[in-house]
């Protein structure tokens, strides 16, 4: 059997750092972890993932290595960084634009019904025969 690769590239975690930012500030002082707090953070990671929040990708997956790993969960963070990750509104904003895709392909089969003309969808689209001349059809 073939060995398994992963493309993925190995997260140096520091838990004495911001868990979110992984940087020490002397000014802003860190704070602990509750159990609260974890539950919210963990809310936040699971639902940015969904999401594909491509902005705090290393965060969500350095998250992820901190709940799947057997080890105490000690973490502390700046106030800060805590409060823009774990932002209702910023997640609710996420979930707002992100496109559903039912509501989608309605809304492209209505613009193809009303002969609007707007971009379609692939599958709604005629295959093309490239038998004929572009010219002649």
């Amino acid at each position: 059997m073939y060995p398994v690769v992963s493309l993925k590239r190995p997260l140096l975690v520091d838990y004495s750092l911001c868990i979110f930012c992984q940087t020490h500030q002397a000014s802003v002082p860190l704070s602990q972890t509750t159990d609260h707090g974890l539950a919210i953070v963990r809310n936040a990671a699971d639902s940015r993932k969904k999401l594909r929040d491509t902005t705090n990708i290393d965060v969500i997956d350095r998250l992820e290595n901190v709940f799947g790993s057997d080890m105490p969960k000690t973490l502390v963070w700046h106030r800060k960084c805590y409060g823009q990750f774990t932002d209702k509104n910023k997640i609710e904003g996420m979930w707002k634009s992100k496109p559903v895709h039912s509501k989608e392909e309605q809304s492209y089969s209505s613009n193809e019904a009303s002969g609007s003309g707007r971009c379609s969808l692939r599958r709604a689209v005629q295959p093309v025969n490239w038998n004929l001349c572009i010219f002649c059809v």
